[in-house]
């Protein structure tokens, strides 16, 4: 555990992805250096940003040592920006946190103190404009999702109510969070927080806190939601954030997709709703077995037979299956696993 010798305190390492970011960085810089929890490490990584953000970031990192500013020598994207920087983190506890928001000043005091043994907290998000002036609305009520704790959630991957901006997180999954940035076939258009929601959930689990900590800020630039609100009508130019020409590429098919095959795609959400659930039954039955049996870890020799191109084919397949019996888990549970039809990624959290 990493602590403030003086204080007592914990680590807690903040990581901020930057990107053209002048408009709004100031006031989330201003509420991230005044929080009551002070023992922060502050890492932040600009992403090639053609504005004046790292001149900002530079002023704020010279006044104040917590501060540690990294600069890419290419653009690499939202999602990779995000795992090199929880990579860098030292901290017991990690906490996301976006350019343009501004946070209660004690949100990490609160987090930490509600977090008990779960892997991650997080809460609810108030929207403002670019004004600061509140929509009247919370991020979950506006997609109209109930927020959602627990373990072994596989509906996260379904419908993910945990936004990295309002999380906080222990380091000690953090090995495997940066493991799965570094699979390669991993989605790519598969946000970071909803990964990490999905790693937590195998692990300690996930609790809510449920007053919104952050004023999430919606606005034309906003990296997503900005569709959310129905006075944003102005279309997004891609050219001002490279973030979301991907975005807005992907959104075009994917209408175009829906209004081709409305049936086919109803379709293919019901399939992966349905995996999802057994998936979860399944993960449930190890959980049980494990809690009557003696735990023993899968041999490692085994594991290092298959390299992970081969990793579905082989492993779930021939070792796991066979460890899942050892645990005393059904036949017909552990043929859903052995199928190939979870990520490794969950698979590395067991």
């Amino acid at each position: 555990m990493i602590q403030d010798e003086k204080y007592n305190m914990p680590l807690v390492s903040i990581v901020i992805a930057t990107f053209n970011g002048e408009a709004y960085l100031a006031k989330q810089l201003n509420s991230i250096i005044n929080q009551t929890h002070d023992n922060l490490e502050i890492l932040i990584q600009d992403d090639c940003s053609t504005d004046n953000t790292l001149n900002i970031l530079r002023d704020y990192s010279a006044k104040d040592h917590r501060i540690t500013l990294y600069q890419n020598q290419k653009n690499i994207g939202i999602n990779k920006n995000f795992y090199e920087l929880i990579s860098k983190s030292n901290g017991e506890y990690i906490a996301i946190s976006d350019q343009d928001d501004i946070w209660s000043l004690e949100k990490i005091e609160i987090l930490l103190n509600n977090i008990s043994t779960s892997s991650l907290i997080y809460t609810d998000s108030e929207l403002i404009k670019d004004s600061d002036e509140p929509w009247g609305i919370t991020l979950l009520e506006k997609l109209e999702r109930h927020p959602k704790s627990g373990r072994c959630m596989m509906n996260l991957s379904t419908e993910n109510t945990i936004s990295g901006h309002a999380c906080l997180f222990k380091s000690d999954i953090k090995e495997v969070i940066i493991e799965v940035g570094n699979v390669k076939y991993h989605k790519q258009n598969e946000y970071y927080d909803q990964v990490i929601a999905m790693i937590a959930s195998f692990n300690g689990g996930v609790a809510y806190y449920n007053r919104p900590l952050t004023f999430h800020r919606i606005h034309k630039l906003s990296h997503c939601n900005y569709d959310l609100l129905s006075e944003n009508v102005i279309k997004r130019d891609i050219e001002l954030d490279h973030y979301n020409d991907n975005l807005s590429d992907q959104k075009v098919i994917h209408e175009k997709k829906l209004a081709k095959w409305p049936s086919a795609a109803n379709f293919i959400q019901r399939k992966r709703k349905r995996m999802a659930g057994k998936i979860q039954v399944a993960y449930k039955e190890i959980i049980k077995a494990e809690k009557q049996l003696n735990k023993y870890p899968i041999d490692a020799n085994k594991i290092a037979r298959y390299p992970k191109k081969k990793f579905k084919k082989c492993f779930f397949n021939k070792v796991f299956y066979k460890e899942l019996l050892k645990r005393g888990v059904e036949k017909k549970f552990a043929r859903k696993l052995s199928l190939g039809r979870l990520y490794y990624i969950w698979l590395k959290t067991f």
